[in-house]
C-alpha cells in the first residue's frame, strides 16, 4: 500500500516493514531515529540511506510495521490517549538531555514566518509580541519528538505506543518539551478532527490543565504556559499550511488556531501586546 504524507514523503506499507521515501528531511529523520534506537517509544529503523536512492533521487529508510491506536470512547477516547502519550513522552523523551538546547531567535522567526502566511493581521501581531515576551532561556530543556500530534502515534502488536515521523530539533526550534506539549494542545483542540473530518471534539482544558498538574517541572509558571500556547498556535498554523485544500485550511484555522489564540491572549497582558514593552531574554 502506498501513502503520501503532508510533507510530500511517500510511504510504502507491507506486512514485513514500512519504507519511507522523500527529500533530505527523510534522511535526517532516519538518521535521528537510528541514533535513538534505545528509546522504546520510537520506531525501530532497520536501514536508511546516507545518499539519494538510485533512479528515484530520494532518500529512504525502512522501519518496523506498526498499527493504529484504538481511540474509541470505551477506552477514554482521545483525551485518555493524550494522557498516555504525554506520560510516555515524559518518561522516555523529555527526561533525556537536550541535544539542541539554544535558540537562535532570528532562525526561529524565519521558521515561524513560513507558518504565518495564513494568519490574520491581528494574530500575527499577537504572536510577534508574545514571541518577544517569552524568556526562551528559562524554558526547561529535554529531548523532544518535534511533531507529537495524535496523528503520529501508533502502537506495536503488544500495545506499546510508538511516535513516528519525528522532526529533529534545530536552533530555530530547540529541544524544549513545551514544544511537544504545544503539539498535544494542537491535537486537543481537534486538529485531527478538522484535518480528517472525524473523531470526537474535545474541551481545550482536557489537555493543558492536567499537564500543568502532572508535569510541574516543565510547565512551572506563566512563561512556560505562554510558550506552550505560542508554540501550539504556530504548530496549528503549520497544520493549516500543509492542509490539502482551502476548505480544510479554513476549518483548521477556525477550529484550532482561533481557540488557541483566544487562550493565549488571556495569558498576555494587553499593554505588552500594544507597546512591545517586554523583550525576550534569549
Amino acid at each position: 500500500m502506498n501513502q503520501r504524507g503532508s510533507s510530500g514523503a511517500r510511504v510504502v506499507i507491507d506486512a514485513a516493514e514500512v519504507r519511507k521515501y522523500g527529500d533530505i528531511r527523510v534522511h535526517q529523520q532516519g538518521a535521528w531515529l537510528r541514533r535513538h534506537a534505545d528509546i522504546p517509544c520510537l520506531p525501530i529503523v532497520h536501514a536508511y540511506t546516507t545518499h539519494t536512492v538510485h533512479r528515484s533521487g530520494l532518500y529512504s529508510y525502512n522501519m518496523e510495521t506498526l498499527y493504529p491506536v484504538d481511540v474509541s470512547p470505551d477506552d477514554g477516547g482521545t483525551s485518555a490517549l493524550l494522557d498516555r502519550v504525554s506520560d510516555v513522552a515524559y518518561r522516555h523523551l523529555w527526561s533525556r538531555p537536550a541535544e539542541c538546547s539554544l535558540i537562535n531567535i532570528n532562525a526561529h522567526i524565519g521558521w515561524r514566518e513560513q507558518n504565518l502566511a495564513l494568519a490574520t493581521n491581528r494574530h500575527r501581531r499577537v504572536l510577534d509580541a508574545v514571541c518577544r515576551s517569552i524568556r526562551w532561556g528559562a524554558l526547561q530543556r529535554g529531548l523532544t519528538h518535534g511533531d507529537l500530534i495524535i496523528d503520529n502515534v501508533l502502537q506495536r502488536a503488544d500495545g506499546q505506543l510508538v511516535f513516528i515521523d519525528p522532526i529533529p530539533a534545530t536552533p530555530a526550534l530547540p529541544d524544549v518539551p513545551v514544544s511537544d506539549i504545544g503539539r498535544l494542545v494542537q491535537s486537543a483542540v481537534n486538529y485531527e478532527w478538522a484535518r480528517y473530518d472525524g473523531g470526537a471534539e474535545l474541551s481545550y482544558a482536557d489537555v493543558l490543565l492536567p499537564l500543568r498538574t502532572r508535569y510541574p517541572d516543565i510547565i512551572r509558571d506563566a512563561n512556560d504556559i505562554t510558550a506552550t500556547l505560542y508554540l501550539a498556535a504556530v504548530h496549528a498554523l503549520r497544520g493549516c499550511r500543509t492542509a490539502p485544500d482551502d476548505a480544510t485550511r479554513a476549518l483548521i484555522y477556525r477550529t484550532c488556531v482561533t481557540r488557541i489564540m483566544e487562550e493565549l491572549i488571556t495569558w498576555m497582558p494587553w499593554f505588552s501586546l500594544e507597546d512591545g514593552a517586554h523583550d525576550s531574554a534569549n
